[in-house]
Formats: C-alpha cells, sequence, structure tokens
C-alpha cells in the first residue's frame, strides 16, 4: 500500500513524441501500444548494466539501471546560447570544504557525495561543515543489507554511487565526522549519531554519456561544485603532482567519483586547451594546487578526457534536521534497478524533487516545502527514450498519472529512482 501510495503521488509519465505529433497523442499511443503505431503490445524492459568490481583508493559503480540513451538537457535558466566566463573555481569564493583521504578503500563515492553536500551548504549559505564520509559508506541500505549485483557487494570499501548514498541522505541525513570518524576498512555502522541535514533533492545531470562542456557549465555555475565520476586508472594519474593537464582519450568506463570545482578554458593539453578543475580524495600529498593557493589534493583535465561527467550529479535541496518530523513514504532501498517503457516512450521521474515526503514543513530556503509534484525546483526532464529513433526531434510534456507497481521484493522500481 505505501508503495501504491508513493506511485500514485510521485509518478510523471513524460510523453515524448515526434515533431509531427503531439505529446498526447504519443502517450495515448503507448498507452494502447497498437502494433500498427510500430510499437510492441507488451511492454520492453530497459537495459540494465553489468557491473564490474571496483579497486582500493577508487570505488564508484555504476547504477544498474543503464540510461545511456538518454539526452542531454540545460537547466531553465541557462540556454545552449548562454555565455560563459572563460574560467570559473569555486574555491576562489569559499564554496569548497577541505580535500579529504579516503586511503586504501574504494570509497570515493562516499567521498565525493559528500564534499558535494558540503559545498552546497556553502552555497546556500548555511557555513562549513565537516561531514562523515565514513556514516555514508558503512550505514547505507546496500552495505547494512549485504546488497549483491552478480557475485560483487556494493557498499562500504567496496564502492558504490551517489544515488545509494542521496536515499541515505533523504531517509536518515548526514552526521558530522567528529561524531563517526573515517576508517578506511569496512566498519560498523555508528548508528548513534545524531543527523543535522537531511537531503530533499538531488538532481542527475547525466547517466552514461558525457554531456558537453556547455551543458556541465551551466550546472556548476548555477548550483556549485557538482560530483561526477571519471576513469581513473589511466597512465599517469596516480602519480599526477599537478604540473600540467591530464589528457586521456581512452573510452574506458568510469571507476572513481570526484568533485568538479570548476573549469578554465585556457588551460593548455595534449588534445588541445580547456579543461575541468577538480577535486580529488586521495589526501594532500598527491596532485597539485591547480591554480589557488598551496594546498594539494587537485587536479586538472581536458573536457571529456577519461570520460569525465558521466554519472554527474548534485544535490539541490536540504533543510535541518527536524527531530519532530519524520518520512511519510520512502523506500527502504536505495538505486532504480529496472523500468518497463513501451517504444519510444518511457517511464520517468522528474530530474528535481524532495526524494521523500516528510512532515516538516520549511526547507533551506525557509520557504514551504513544495509538493512531491512540484516543479517549482524543478529544472528539466530526463527522457528514458531511444535517442536513435528520437534523434533530437521531440516534444515533451509531463502528465501527472496514477500508477501501480510491483511490490519492493520484484526489486523492479524503488523510491530513490525519484532522484532522476
Amino acid at each position: 500500500m505505501r508503495s501504491r501510495r508513493w506511485v500514485e503521488s510521485m509518478m510523471l509519465v513524460l510523453v515524448v513524441s515526434l515533431m509531427s505529433g503531439s505529446a498526447v497523442v504519443a502517450q495515448e499511443r503507448a498507452a494502447v501500444g497498437q502494433a500498427a503505431f510500430g510499437m510492441p503490445r507488451s511492454p520492453e524492459k530497459a537495459p540494465t548494466r553489468k557491473l564490474a568490481p571496483t579497486s582500493p583508493n577508487l570505488g564508484f559503480i555504476a547504477p544498474e539501471l543503464d540510461l545511456s540513451h538518454v539526452g542531454q538537457h540545460m537547466p531553465s535558466k541557462f540556454g545552449l546560447q548562454q555565455a560563459f566566463p572563460s574560467r570559473l573555481d569555486w574555491r576562489e569564493q569559499g564554496k569548497a570544504s577541505a580535500v579529504q583521504n579516503q586511503g586504501g578503500c574504494g570509497s570515493c563515492y562516499a567521498f565525493g557525495a559528500i564534499a558535494n553536500v558540503e559545498s552546497k551548504l556553502l552555497m546556500d549559505g548555511a557555513g562549513l561543515f565537516n561531514l562523515s564520509e565514513n556514516n555514508a559508506k558503512e550505514c547505507n541500505w546496500e552495505e547494512l543489507n549485504n546488497y549483491q549485483s552478480g557475485s560483487y557487494y556494493w557498499g562500504s570499501c567496496s564502492g558504490g554511487n551517489y544515488e545509494m548514498l542521496a536515499n541515505l541522505f533523504t531517509q536518515k541525513g548526514v552526521v558530522l565526522d567528529s561524531c563517526d570518524p573515517y576508517s578506511p576498512s569496512d566498519v560498523v555502522c555508528n548508528s548513534s549519531c545524531a543527523p543535522i541535514k537531511t537531503l530533499l533533492g538531488w538532481n542527475m545531470i547525466s547517466d552514461g554519456w558525457v554531456p558537453s562542456p556547455e551543458v556541465l557549465k551551466g550546472y556548476i555555475m548555477a548550483y556549485g561544485p557538482v560530483y561526477t565520476t571519471l576513469y581513473a586508472s589511466f597512465a599517469g594519474f596516480a602519480a599526477y603532482d599537478g604540473s600540467y593537464t591530464m589528457y586521456y582519450n581512452g573510452t574506458q568506463s568510469p571507476n572513481h567519483a570526484v568533485l568538479i570545482v570548476g573549469w578554465d578554458d585556457a588551460l593548455p593539453h595534449a588534445g588541445g586547451q580547456g579543461a575541468w578543475i577538480v577535486k580529488n580524495s586521495w589526501g594532500t600529498n598527491w596532485g597539485g594546487s591547480c591554480g589557488y593557493e598551496s594546498g594539494r589534493g587537485y587536479f586538472t583535465i581536458a573536457y571529456g578526457s577519461a570520460n569525465i561527467g558521466m554519472f554527474s550529479s548534485y544535490a539541490a535541496e536540504w533543510q535541518n534536521y527536524d527531530t519532530g518530523g519524520g518520512l511519510m513514504y520512502y523506500d527502504e532501498a536505495g538505486g532504480w534497478r529496472g523500468a518497463y517503457g513501451y517504444g519510444t516512450t518511457g517511464w520517468v521521474w522528474p530530474s528535481s524533487y524532495p526524494l521523500a515526503t516528510r512532515t516538516s514543513a520549511v526547507s533551506s530556503s525557509g520557504r514551504p516545502t513544495p509538493p512531491p509534484m512540484s516543479t517549482s525546483t524543478s529544472t528539466t526532464a530526463l527522457m528514458a527514450v531511444q535517442s536513435a529513433i528520437c534523434a533530437g526531434a521531440c516534444s515533451t510534456r509531463a502528465l501527472p498519472r496514477r500508477a501501480t507497481i510491483p511490490s519492493r521484493s520484484s526489486r523492479r522500481f524503488r523510491s530513490s529512482a525519484a532522484t532522476m
């Protein structure tokens, strides 16, 4: 019943049609699934990924549902013609927390996610917080429940992603590092720490594709430092000293999560010029300062190199932890495990709204928390469509739709899919 209520109040159907037809007609066709329209009578399962184990010092595992066919979108306040400064470094405005060290543990996903939340708090004027990466890596649902994908475990030092931590930060919140200090090993979850902030919204920018520099710049300029991933096992990365801008044109899938804090279009590299300024989680004896003061731990890398930009996302909304509040509905597990759709139309989720409805009345901005179907913080909707068919010639319209889903035990859908 709780799953049904969640879907009835939260789910949107994004109707996608070619320019020759209206969005409503496309929605009706998808619902009927008539062969005359070239669509199957039965829904098709969205593709999933074959996942690989992570490595020490790294730790990113891609989400199971493969959305690589989804297109790129800009924040609503930006257009592709938006002029961006040739250089932006959020460190210069005090919007990045200190560099940390994950050690020989595959927990980069926790460090990247926590760094993003810390920057979000700084961007919103809440002050500097040292939040617990250890709590993030040990207290997520996957770690606590020994979750496996194939033969590989998720959580703790075995790896993970921001999607599963957004679920944790929504249900329970983030805690201070002083209460749960970091250990570079698999340890027991410390459930006694009091949460101080709760995540209300998390936005996905990209899945298994690299957004154009202009798209990423739009998000970074509008929302601050952004969590992202890259392939970090190419020659030279481990020994990088900050004296040059890295360039790698390999196509391997990402295995490391980091935080982009800015860019510089003038930085030269082997493939031309223009690079991201990135915060790593390998301590201050690695990397360089990369143009800001003298503290090390950063690197610069050419736009698109090593697939940097894949699986980018950021915290969108938060509130102070409310001891008198609670979740009205949620799903215990994080992650979008699967989906079904018809032809060029797919079930999708809005890119920005509260991850779960809480009984608390106000958000971090001091305004009333918007209802689940509000688009007051929405920027775009990621479309689960076949991009080869759509080819950029699609119109979209979001419509409220009542629906039911299988029980939680079927693992087809999970509520943190709403983090899209």
